[in-house]
Protein backbone atom coordinates (compact mmCIF):
# COMPACT_ATOMS: atom_id res chain seq x y z
CA UNK A 1 0.00 0.00 0.00
CA UNK A 2 1.24 3.12 -0.76
CA UNK A 3 0.09 6.71 0.52
CA UNK A 4 0.75 10.23 -1.07
CA UNK A 5 -0.71 13.69 0.47
CA UNK A 6 -2.01 15.39 -1.83
CA UNK A 7 -3.11 18.43 0.08
CA UNK A 8 -3.49 19.59 3.83
CA UNK A 9 -6.31 21.66 5.25
CA UNK A 10 -6.38 23.64 8.80
CA UNK A 11 -9.44 22.96 10.78
CA UNK A 12 -10.96 26.59 10.21
CA UNK A 13 -10.86 28.51 14.37
CA UNK A 14 -14.29 30.06 14.80
CA UNK A 15 -14.64 33.18 16.24
CA UNK A 16 -14.46 35.11 18.76
CA UNK A 17 -12.32 32.46 20.81
CA UNK A 18 -14.59 31.76 23.63
CA UNK A 19 -13.25 30.49 27.25
CA UNK A 20 -16.28 29.16 29.04
CA UNK A 21 -16.20 28.76 32.95
CA UNK A 22 -17.94 25.68 33.77
CA UNK A 23 -18.93 24.38 37.20
CA UNK A 24 -18.05 20.95 38.21
CA UNK A 25 -21.93 19.57 37.92
CA UNK A 26 -23.17 16.30 38.63
CA UNK A 27 -21.96 13.77 36.37
CA UNK A 28 -24.30 13.51 33.73
CA UNK A 29 -24.90 17.08 33.62
CA UNK A 30 -21.22 17.94 33.16
CA UNK A 31 -21.29 15.35 30.71
CA UNK A 32 -23.79 16.91 28.79
CA UNK A 33 -22.66 20.69 29.02
CA UNK A 34 -19.21 19.61 27.43
CA UNK A 35 -21.04 17.88 24.80
CA UNK A 36 -22.99 21.16 24.02
CA UNK A 37 -20.18 23.41 24.44
CA UNK A 38 -17.86 21.34 21.79
CA UNK A 39 -20.63 21.41 19.42
CA UNK A 40 -21.34 25.19 19.60
CA UNK A 41 -17.57 25.80 19.23
CA UNK A 42 -15.73 26.82 22.66
CA UNK A 43 -12.02 26.85 22.22
CA UNK A 44 -11.20 26.41 25.89
CA UNK A 45 -13.34 25.02 29.08
CA UNK A 46 -12.33 26.17 32.23
CA UNK A 47 -13.84 24.04 35.35
CA UNK A 48 -14.17 25.66 38.46
CA UNK A 49 -15.16 24.86 41.66
CA UNK A 50 -17.68 27.40 43.84
CA UNK A 51 -19.16 27.11 47.29
CA UNK A 52 -22.17 25.31 45.87
CA UNK A 53 -20.67 22.55 43.86
CA UNK A 54 -22.07 19.21 45.05
CA UNK A 55 -19.30 17.04 44.25
CA UNK A 56 -15.34 16.30 44.06
CA UNK A 57 -13.51 16.25 40.04
CA UNK A 58 -12.65 12.76 39.90
CA UNK A 59 -9.29 13.56 38.31
CA UNK A 60 -7.50 11.80 35.37
CA UNK A 61 -10.12 9.20 35.01
CA UNK A 62 -12.96 12.10 35.01
CA UNK A 63 -10.91 14.21 32.58
CA UNK A 64 -10.27 10.99 30.13
CA UNK A 65 -13.89 10.54 30.13
CA UNK A 66 -14.91 13.59 29.36
CA UNK A 67 -12.50 14.13 26.03
CA UNK A 68 -13.42 10.89 24.73
CA UNK A 69 -17.04 13.00 24.73
CA UNK A 70 -15.50 15.88 23.36
CA UNK A 71 -14.21 13.97 20.66
CA UNK A 72 -17.37 12.48 20.02
CA UNK A 73 -19.16 15.90 19.63
CA UNK A 74 -16.73 16.94 17.68
CA UNK A 75 -17.04 14.67 15.23
CA UNK A 76 -20.78 14.62 15.28
CA UNK A 77 -20.88 18.27 14.78
CA UNK A 78 -17.77 18.40 12.48
CA UNK A 79 -16.61 21.00 14.62
CA UNK A 80 -12.73 19.75 14.36
CA UNK A 81 -11.21 21.72 16.77
CA UNK A 82 -11.41 20.40 20.32
CA UNK A 83 -11.52 22.89 22.77
CA UNK A 84 -8.76 22.85 25.37
CA UNK A 85 -10.47 21.32 28.98
CA UNK A 86 -8.65 23.15 32.04
CA UNK A 87 -8.40 21.40 35.42
CA UNK A 88 -10.74 22.69 37.69
CA UNK A 89 -9.88 25.75 39.51
CA UNK A 90 -11.09 27.58 42.24
CA UNK A 91 -13.89 30.14 41.32
CA UNK A 92 -11.37 33.24 42.53
CA UNK A 93 -8.81 31.79 40.72
CA UNK A 94 -11.16 31.80 37.26
CA UNK A 95 -12.34 35.34 37.84
CA UNK A 96 -8.59 37.11 37.11
CA UNK A 97 -8.98 34.63 33.87
CA UNK A 98 -11.76 36.30 32.43
CA UNK A 99 -11.26 38.96 29.70
CA UNK A 100 -11.89 42.38 31.31
CA UNK A 101 -13.59 43.74 27.79
CA UNK A 102 -16.03 41.14 27.28
CA UNK A 103 -17.21 38.80 30.04
CA UNK A 104 -20.75 37.45 30.89
CA UNK A 105 -22.51 35.83 33.68
CA UNK A 106 -25.25 34.01 32.74
CA UNK A 107 -28.49 34.96 35.10
CA UNK A 108 -31.75 35.18 35.55
CA UNK A 109 -31.83 39.00 36.90
CA UNK A 110 -29.10 39.96 34.20
CA UNK A 111 -29.68 42.27 31.12
CA UNK A 112 -31.71 41.26 28.27
CA UNK A 113 -29.03 39.17 26.11
CA UNK A 114 -30.55 40.15 22.21
CA UNK A 115 -28.74 43.90 22.42
CA UNK A 116 -25.47 42.80 23.59
CA UNK A 117 -25.56 40.06 20.99
CA UNK A 118 -26.24 42.93 18.36
CA UNK A 119 -23.38 45.16 19.84
CA UNK A 120 -20.91 42.21 19.67
CA UNK A 121 -22.27 41.63 16.28
CA UNK A 122 -20.95 44.81 15.19
CA UNK A 123 -17.59 45.11 17.21
CA UNK A 124 -16.46 41.34 16.71
CA UNK A 125 -14.25 40.95 19.16
CA UNK A 126 -11.71 38.25 19.25
CA UNK A 127 -12.33 37.16 22.83
CA UNK A 128 -15.62 36.46 25.14
CA UNK A 129 -15.29 35.02 28.79
CA UNK A 130 -18.58 33.03 29.65
CA UNK A 131 -19.90 32.05 33.01
CA UNK A 132 -22.60 29.93 34.41
CA UNK A 133 -23.29 29.06 38.20
CA UNK A 134 -23.99 25.92 39.47
CA UNK A 135 -26.80 24.16 40.10
CA UNK A 136 -28.06 26.07 43.39
CA UNK A 137 -26.31 29.10 41.76
CA UNK A 138 -23.43 31.44 42.44
CA UNK A 139 -23.51 33.11 46.66
CA UNK A 140 -24.18 36.57 46.83
CA UNK A 141 -20.65 36.67 47.82
CA UNK A 142 -19.46 35.58 44.11
CA UNK A 143 -21.82 37.28 42.61
CA UNK A 144 -20.61 40.48 44.20
CA UNK A 145 -16.98 39.84 43.42
CA UNK A 146 -18.30 39.38 39.34
CA UNK A 147 -19.91 42.74 39.77
CA UNK A 148 -16.35 44.27 41.64
CA UNK A 149 -14.98 42.61 38.12
CA UNK A 150 -17.17 44.23 35.94
CA UNK A 151 -19.04 41.48 34.61
CA UNK A 152 -22.05 41.81 32.55
CA UNK A 153 -24.68 39.66 33.98
CA UNK A 154 -26.89 38.87 30.92
CA UNK A 155 -30.66 36.73 31.14
CA UNK A 156 -30.85 34.28 28.98
CA UNK A 157 -34.71 33.13 29.42
CA UNK A 158 -36.97 35.38 31.75
CA UNK A 159 -37.11 31.66 33.42
CA UNK A 160 -34.29 29.95 35.64
CA UNK A 161 -32.82 27.12 33.68
CA UNK A 162 -30.39 24.04 34.33
CA UNK A 163 -26.98 24.44 34.41
CA UNK A 164 -26.40 22.12 31.62
CA UNK A 165 -29.00 24.04 29.59
CA UNK A 166 -27.48 27.44 29.92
Amino acid sequence: IELKLLSRNENATLQPAITFFLPILKRDALEQAIYSLVELGATDIQLMSTQKVQRKWGGRKERDRLRTIMIAAAEQSKQYRIPTLHEPKPFAECMQQMNVEHSFFFDQAGKYLLPIIRSLHAEKPTNLSLMIGPEGDLTVQEKDLLKEREVQFLRLTPTILRARQA
